[in-house]
C-alpha cells in the first residue's frame, strides 16, 4: 500500500470509509476499509468498476456511482504523494550551524 501511481482496489460490503472533495480523497476514516486498503487523503479516484470518471464530474454524480456500485467493487486511484512512512523525495536544506556561526 501507499505506492505512487495508479492502483486498483477491491472494496467489499459496508461503508467505503472515505470522503471525496470532487474526485480527490479529502479524508479516510480510521479503521475503515479504505484505510486498511491503503487509500490516503490526496489520492485521486480515476475509475469505478473500470468506468473512467470524466473531467470535472458533478460531486452528486460521483456519489451516486459509488452508492450504486456492486460489491465487491473495484475502484482505481491515482496517488501522486508517497504514503506516510515512505521515503520523502523532497528535502528542505537548512544551513548547518557551523556555516552561519562564528567559530
Amino acid at each position: 500500500a501507499g505506492q505512487k501511481g495508479k492502483r486498483e482496489i477491491s472494496f467489499g460490503e459496508g461503508p467505503l470509509g472515505f470522503e471525496l472533495d470532487g474526485v480527490y480523497i479529502s479524508s479516510v476514516d480510521p479503521g475503515s476499509q479504505a484505510e486498511q486498503l491503503g487509500v490516503r487523503p490526496g489520492d485521486k479516484l480515476v475509475s469505478i468498476q473500470g468506468f473512467v470518471i470524466p473531467q470535472n464530474p458533478k460531486p452528486e454524480s460521483v456519489k451516486r456511482w459509488l452508492d450504486e456500485m456492486i460489491r465487491p467493487g473495484r475502484l482505481t486511484f491515482f496517488s501522486e504523494a508517497p504514503a506516510a512512512g515512505a521515503p520523502i523525495t523532497t528535502a528542505v536544506v537548512f544551513p548547518k550551524e557551523s556555516d552561519t556561526a562564528e567559530s
